[in-house]
């Protein structure tokens, strides 16, 4: 059975009633009057009207539309007459007591008799306007909470900046949102990073999450910061986007240049001295010595590491002496003796030993002699 054999077993009238929206025409008359010439069955459940009432003429639309949509419907529903074009209108309607939103989409066509003919259909889109509702709500909910973070937040679409948080518009050198909106997300990302950046974002809107990754940014004022990155799916206005969580780790990075460059002039300093040098823990055990060090007294690192130190150098007749200085040091006092040691083949040396404790929160830790 073909549609045209369905339409004539059950009648064009059986379909109207079956469909879940409501049909209509609507005529606007040469003398300005208004009114429905024909509303499908479902209008009551629809609109909250019945279709006899409406075909009476006796509840003009305007009764039955809530009053701050009115002047919308009115000058979209003009618009479309002058025009003769398509009418589309979103709006509520009054429905038992309660609020309904309803879509209403219409073609007019002038008539012979002057009248113009509206021919649509409404629906109930009060479902979807409730969970754009939640929507909102739930993305005005996400705002408040990003905005105070202490972190850079940023989502873009197809690569362009579609919303920054506060920390972000300063982590970037920016005063104002639309400084950043709108812009490629990419031309942000340091060149020697963008490769890897872009294969992440390919990822990341196939549906994977990114994890926190070091990158360097460049500012809207030229200067390159450190930063930690990640970023995951997300749906911002309905649609795919990329979510990205960025926190500024500059100041952490110098920081570990800073600590690298000391340890690397200490560790020169250290092995380059001419002195014989040798650093203790808070045991008294050896820890690190220099090449003076194993110049003077024949011992390697390898020998002495996890071992006291007086068991090696210190003569017999002196034992005491040496546990006296390391004593004396590990409370806090810095020394200065001239003494006599021993290398590691027995050889007598006349040594002047100097002795500094080494403080972290007023305990000592060390020992540098």
């Amino acid at each position: 059975m073909d549609n045209n054999d369905l339409t004539r077993h059950f009648g064009l009238e059986y379909i109207i009633n079956k469909l879940p929206a409501v049909i209509f025409e609507y005529a606007v008359f040469p003398d300005g009057t208004r009114n429905f010439t024909f509303v499908g069955p479902r209008c009551k459940e629809v609109l909250g009207v019945s279709r006899e009432v409406l075909l009476s003429g006796a509840y003009p639309v305007k009764h039955f539309i809530f009053p701050m949509d009115w002047d919308d419907f009115l000058e979209s529903s003009e618009k479309s007459i002058a025009g003769l074009n398509e009418w589309k209108w979103e709006g509520r309607v009054h429905h038992h007591n309660k609020t309904k939103w309803i879509e209403a989409v219409g073609v007019p066509t002038r008539l012979e008799d002057g009248r113009i003919s509206f021919c649509g259909i409404i629906t109930d889109i009060s479902h979807r306007k409730e969970s754009e509702l939640r929507q909102r709500e739930a993305e005005t909910g996400y705002r408040l909470l990003v905005e105070e973070l202490p972190l850079g937040v940023g989502i873009h679409k197809q690569g362009k900046l579609v919303y920054v948080n506060n920390c972000a518009l300063k982590m970037m050198g920016a005063g104002k949102p639309h400084d950043l909106i709108g812009k490629d997300v990419i031309d942000f990302v340091h060149p020697d990073y963008k490769e890897g950046a872009i294969a992440r974002a390919k990822k990341v809107l196939h549906g994977e999450t990114a994890i926190a990754i070091e990158e360097k940014y460049v500012r809207l004022d030229g200067k390159v910061i450190h930063v930690e990155v990640s970023s995951r799916p997300f749906i911002y206005e309905g649609e795919p986007a990329v979510q990205v969580v960025v926190k500024d780790i500059t100041e952490q990075k110098e920081a570990e240049e800073s600590i690298r460059k000391a340890e690397t002039l200490f560790s020169q300093l250290f092995q380059n001295s001419p002195m014989a040098i040798v650093m203790l823990n808070d045991r008294g055990t050896v820890v690190k010595i220099n090449k003076g060090f194993e110049e003077m007294f024949g011992y390697t690192l390898e020998e002495l590491l996890g071992n006291e130190l007086n068991q090696f150098i210190v003569p017999e007749g002196l034992e005491s002496e040496g546990n006296d200085l390391n004593t004396l040091i590990t409370s806090y006092r810095v020394i200065r003796i001239e003494t006599s040691r021993i290398r590691k083949d027995n050889k007598p040396l006349s040594v002047i030993i100097y002795g500094v404790p080494v403080h972290l929160d007023e305990t000592t830790i060390g020992i540098f002699g």
